[in-house]
C-alpha cells in the first residue's frame, strides 16, 4: 500500500527491491492489499469469509475490539455483491487504505 499512501517515489533514485516494486506497480500484480475493517468482536489473526471462502485475515486490532487493519484480496475487497462478514458472521465494513491517513486523524 505504500504506492497509495505516496510513499514511493516512482521516478528518482534506486532502492533495494527496485525490480520486483515496479513490476508489480506497472503490471498489476497485486492480489492483496491492507485494507481498514470496522465491525464487532474483531481479533487478531481471525480469517475473513466471503460467500463462504476464506479472503482475508485481520492483522492489527484497535484496542476498542471494532477497528483493525486486514489484508484481503483485492477481487473480493471490491465486490460490491457480496459483504465480507467475520468468522463470527458478523458484516464488516471495509475501507481502502488510501483512506486510512484521514481516518486516523
Amino acid at each position: 500500500n505504500l504506492d497509495h499512501l505516496n510513499a514511493v517515489a516512482w521516478d528518482k533514485g534506486c532502492f533495494i527491491g527496485q525490480e520486483v516494486a515496479a513490476r508489480m506497480y506497472h503490471r498489476g500484480l497485486a492480489k492483496k492489499r491492507l485494507f481498514r475493517v470496522d465491525g464487532p468482536e474483531l481479533e487478531a489473526g481471525e480469517k475473513l469469509l466471503q460467500n463462504g471462502r476464506e479472503v482475508g485475515e485481520v492483522r492489527q486490532v484497535s484496542r476498542s475490539g471494532t477497528r483493525a487493519i486486514a489484508q484481503i484480496k483485492l477481487a473480493a475487497a471490491t465486490s460490491a455483491l457480496l459483504p465480507i462478514l467475520s468468522k463470527k458472521g458478523h458484516r464488516l465494513l471495509v475501507t481502502p487504505a488510501k483512506y486510512l491517513e484521514s481516518a486516523a486523524a
